[in-house]
């Protein structure tokens, strides 16, 4: 049987995302998010798509002759060209699209034939983010590919040692006196899991996989339920991540089941990390994106640090994005 002579640097940009999809705001305010997309395309047989909108006609409170299309195309080409020149693009294929309509229209159209897609989030108060609409939180709640959205100001050179969060959902446990063993539910973070492990190992950091757990009812007069409760937890994370510890065997995995909410535990941990990775269960057909009360959602208005949202398996049935609806609110 023959050997591969693959490198391990070779092996692991097999991992990287080929088509990577990136908006470009007309404000001038992506620099961030195209830099961030730009290394991730940097490799042998990268793309960089780069998108941008602009209003239509009716919508422009300017002389007609001044907002042609042409005109407005020519000048959105300039501009990207003029960011591009700026930025170490590397080894990756560019390409730009400019076309009127809505920026997140245009996105998701674009990442269709996408393997990652990558956005830009303005620097806001918390509280204007909780109440501004948001393309980023629109594109994220929506798409078809990963999404990662990248804050205005980061800087991915100041963080490039750190490590990759990702936010996992703990299977449920049994009441107390059943095998250790039993679970009520399986987790669904396969595709969550392997984004941020594939991405950890190929860039040689750590990754962190936090959950968040409470004490169910059944336990909550006994210590001792109460202490069976937090080993069980940390057992099934533990075995959680067994098959990632296999499949990447160089690959640093710690774990961290913390008491406190999903979106607490994520965006504390993320303080210390280069990017935090959360899953989405809702498919790219439901309108309204994220799920009210969605952990992604909350972790997107308040973490500070670039966030992948990872389309997620569904629990009923185990259908995946771009299948018929999810009926279930998601812890992450």
């Amino acid at each position: 049987m023959s050997m591969s002579t693959r490198t391990p640097q070779e092996q692991r940009a097999e991992t990287a995302a080929s088509r990577v999809v990136v908006g470009v705001d007309p404000d001038g305010r992506s620099t961030s998010a195209v830099s961030w997309a730009a290394r991730e395309a940097d490799h042998p047989g990268g793309s960089l798509t780069l998108v941008t909108a602009y209003p239509t006609l009716n919508t422009l409170s300017v002389r007609p002759e001044a907002a042609s299309p042409a005109r407005i195309e020519a000048q959105a080409q300039r501009d990207i060209e003029h960011l591009l020149r700026g930025l170490e693009i590397g080894r990756a294929e560019t390409k730009i699209v400019v076309d009127a309509g809505t920026a997140t229209q245009l996105l998701l159209d674009t990442a269709a034939t996408a393997d990652l897609l990558v956005i830009g989030r303005r620097a806001l108060s918390k509280a204007h983010r909780l109440t501004a609409t948001s393309t980023s939180v629109a594109v994220a709640g929506r798409s078809p590919v990963p999404t990662v959205v990248v804050p205005e100001h980061w800087v991915q050179l100041v963080k490039r040692t750190a490590p990759i969060v990702v936010g996992v959902e703990m299977p449920e446990l049994p009441p107390p006196g059943r095998p250790k063993g039993d679970t009520l539910s399986v987790g669904t973070d396969e595709a969550v899991l392997e984004f941020a492990a594939a991405r950890a190992d190929r860039l040689g950091v750590a990754l962190v996989v936090v959950s968040a757990w409470d004490v169910p009812s059944l336990y909550a007069w006994s210590p001792d339920d109460i202490t069976e409760c937090r080993t069980r937890y940390d057992e099934q994370l533990e075995a959680l991540v067994t098959p990632w510890r296999e499949r990447y065997p160089e690959l640093e995995i710690t774990v961290e089941a913390v008491a406190e909410t999903p979106t607490d535990a994520v965006v504390d941990a993320s303080h210390v990390a280069q990017l935090a990775v959360v899953g989405r269960h809702t498919s790219p057909r439901h309108l309204g994106g994220f799920h009210v009360g969605s952990t992604a959602r909350a972790v997107l208005h308040h973490a500070e640090v670039p966030i992948a949202v990872v389309p997620a398996l569904s629990r009923a049935g185990g259908r995946r994005h771009g299948h018929p609806e999810d009926v279930w609110t998601p812890t992450y």
